[in-house]
C-alpha cells in the first residue's frame, strides 16, 4: 500500500486521509519514544525511531519534519538533563535530517528554497492582490509561502469587519463546516490560530493561546509538549483531526501521569 501511495500520490499517508496528518502523528510518537523509552531494549527503541523517521520522510511533510527539528534543536541547545555528547548528537541530527529530507524529497527541498521569498513587500503585494481578482496566488513559490500569503489575506480581510465580529468572531465552526467567509477562500486556512481568530474573534484567540500556557503548566513546563502542539497547529488544522488529536491527548495523559507519579 505504501508503494502504491508513493508511486501514484507522490506521498505516503498510510490509512489516514492526508500525509500531513500522518506526519504529525509520527512526529508525536517519535517524541514519545525519544524521551520516554517505553521499551526496555534500547535496540528496539532505536529501531522503532528509525522506521518512524523513514515513514515521516516519505510523507514529504515539511510541518512534520519541523516538529522533529524543533524538538531536537531545542533539547540540543537548552536541555540540562543530557550529557555534552548527547547535546552534540541532538545538534547534529537536525542537520542530517534536513540534508536527507532535501535529497529524498524535491517537495521539501523546494519548500526550503522558497524561504528566500519570505519578505514583507512580497507577502503584502500577494496578500492584497485578492482585492483585484479574488484569487490569492503564491506565484509558484511553494506551499509554505502560499500559506503565509493566504493567512495574511484572511487576517487582512477579517480586520476590516465590524468591531463585534473582530471581538467575538464569525461564528463557532464557521470554517469547520466549510462556510468560507471571503470570496478568495477556497479551503481551510490550515492554521488553527487563524481559524480560532476567525471563528471566535480576538477573545477566542486569546483563550486558545491560554490553553497552551495551561498545558505548559500542567506538564511542569515541558516545552517539548508545546512544540508538538504549536508547530502542527501553525502549519495545519490538527485540532479538528481525530487521529492527531487523539495521539496528542494520549501523550498528554501519559505526561500528566508521569509528572504526578514523580511528585507522589
Amino acid at each position: 500500500m505504501s508503494y502504491d501511495q508513493i508511486n501514484y500520490l507522490g506521498r505516503y499517508r498510510n490509512v489516514l486521509g492526508h500525509s500531513n496528518h500522518l506526519a504529525y502523528v509520527l512526529s508525536m510518537i517519535i517524541y514519545f519514544l525519544l524521551f520516554n523509552r517505553p521499551f526496555k531494549s534500547k535496540k528496539i527503541n532505536i529501531a522503532c525511531i528509525i522506521v518512524l523517521l523513514a515513514s515521516l520522510i516519505l510523507t514529504k511533510s515539511t510541518g512534520g519534519l519541523l516538529v522533529i527539528l524543533a524538538i531536537l534543536g531545542y533539547n540540543g541547545i537548552m536541555s540540562k538533563r543530557i550529557s555534552f555528547l548527547n547535546k552534540i548528537l541532538f545538534s547534529i541530527l537536525p542537520i542530517i535530517g534536513i540534508i536527507l529530507a532535501i535529497n529524498l524529497s524535491e517537495k521539501i527541498a523546494f519548500q526550503f528554497e522558497s524561504i528566500n521569498f519570505l519578505n514583507w513587500e512580497f507577502i503584502e503585494s500577494r496578500a492584497t492582490q485578492f482585492s483585484k481578482d479574488g484569487v490569492v496566488r503564491a506565484g509558484g513559490h511553494g506551499s509554505f509561502i502560499w500559506r503565509i500569503i493566504y493567512w495574511s489575506a484572511i487576517v487582512y480581510e477579517f480586520l476590516s469587519e465590524s468591531f463585534l465580529k473582530i471581538t467575538f468572531g464569525l461564528g463557532v465552526d464557521h470554517l469547520t463546516q466549510g462556510n468560507m467567509p471571503y470570496k478568495f477562500m477556497s479551503q481551510d486556512p490550515h492554521n488553527d490560530f487563524v481559524k480560532a481568530l476567525l471563528e471566535f474573534g480576538v477573545i477566542g484567540l486569546l483563550l486558545f493561546l491560554s490553553f497552551f500556557w495551561r498545558v505548559f503548566e500542567v506538564v511542569k513546563k515541558n516545552f517539548n509538549i508545546i512544540l508538538i502542539m504549536i508547530v502542527p497547529a501553525f502549519f495545519g488544522n490538527p485540532t479538528v483531526n481525530f487521529s492527531v488529536s487523539m495521539t496528542l491527548i494520549l501523550i498528554l495523559m501519559y505526561e500528566y501521569k508521569k509528572v504526578n507519579t514523580a511528585i507522589d
